[in-house]
This record gives structure tokens, C-alpha cells and sequence, in this order.
């Protein structure tokens, strides 16, 4: 993962994966910090899969298909390069947390991406999910939900090819007042 924004999408295509109906995702930008926070109700992951998460060469994904699972361990290095962690927690059949601190002033830092893109794909990639989004910084706190766009869309699904850009501009305007002087 060469970016945030990556190990955002990689984490959030693993909530959707475990048929979550509900996907919080909140990114706060303060005090030379980099928070990713995710909640889902998904399916969560079972105990003997948890205690060893960060090991590449355990996942929950079919052996034949694939036999290591990179997304959390490259997640856990970039964020401890920073001196920042990662930790997760999850109850089986309930759902899954993950909370990622990168410290932004480290000379390890990876770069931020593209996370107006990324919200827009990952709400767009299944639309009977329902998403909630928060973008925070010192200065203000921006919420949107996919409920409330679905309000204002009516009939018109959000993967819609006239409203995805639509969609990422929303994003991005709430990107850029929120995150405009980080």
C-alpha cells in the first residue's frame, strides 16, 4: 500500500466483504496525527484468526485462492514507522473496529492519497450498504451519510454513472473545507 488512502480502501473492501449492512468511517487530521477509525457490523473475525491478525501468513480468505493477507501487517508497519499503531477489535457475528495513527510529522510518512476517490468508490462499490462518513481537524467536523443521499437521489441509485462524479465532488468539497489549512 503506497498510500493512506490505500490501506483505507483495503480495510473498508474487508467490511464489505464480511456483509456488513452499517460502515462508520471517520478520518481526523489533528495535532500532526493521521486517524483512520472504521466500525462495522459485519460478520467480525473469530478469535483464533484475531489474536494473530498482524501475521501475513494468516487470513480468512480461501487457501487455494490466496495464502497471505498483506492489507493489516503493511498497515501495521507504515503507521508504527510513524510512531503512531494500529489495533483492532472484534466480536464474532457482531462486527469489527480498527483504529490507524500515523504521526504526519514523521519523515516516514506515507502520503495521504486520493480519500475523496476512496470514499466515492467504497460507496459506490455496494450501495445497499449504509455508510456514514466524518471528517474532522482542529478547526471544524463534517458529517455525510449515505441514507441522506439516497433522501435526496429518490429513485436514482448512488452507482449511478451521471452521479458518481457528483458524488466524489460532495466529497471533495467536504475534504477541502474540512482539511484546508492541514
Amino acid at each position: 500500500m503506497r498510500t493512506i488512502a490505500d490501506h483505507i480502501y483495503d480495510i473498508a473492501s474487508n467490511s464489505i466483504k464480511a456483509k456488513s449492512s452499517n460502515i462508520h468511517l471517520k478520518i481526523i487530521i489533528q495535532n500532526n496525527k493521521f486517524i483512520f477509525k472504521i466500525q462495522d457490523n459485519g460478520s467480525g473475525i473469530n478469535e483464533e484468526i484475531l489474536k494473530n491478525i498482524f501475521d501475513p501468513f494468516i487470513t480468512s480468505r480461501n487457501k487455494k485462492i490466496r495464502k497471505v493477507g498483506l492489507g493489516l501487517p503493511l498497515l501495521k508497519q507504515n503507521t508504527e514507522l510513524t510512531g503512531g499503531y494500529v489495533v483492532i477489535d472484534s466480536k464474532f457475528w457482531e462486527g469489527t473496529y480498527l483504529e490507524a495513527q500515523f504521526l504526519t510529522n514523521s519523515i516516514d510518512m506515507i502520503e495521504i492519497g486520493d480519500i475523496a476517490g476512496t470514499i466515492t468508490g467504497l460507496i459506490t462499490a455496494e450501495i445497499s450498504i449504509d455508510w456514514e462518513i466524518e471528517l474532522t481537524s482542529d478547526t471544524t467536523s463534517e458529517r455525510l451519510t449515505t441514507i441522506e443521499l439516497k433522501n435526496i437521489l429518490g429513485d436514482i441509485p448512488l452507482n449511478n454513472i451521471q452521479v458518481i462524479p457528483i458524488i466524489k465532488n460532495i466529497i471533495q468539497d467536504i475534504c477541502s473545507t474540512v482539511f484546508e489549512n492541514v
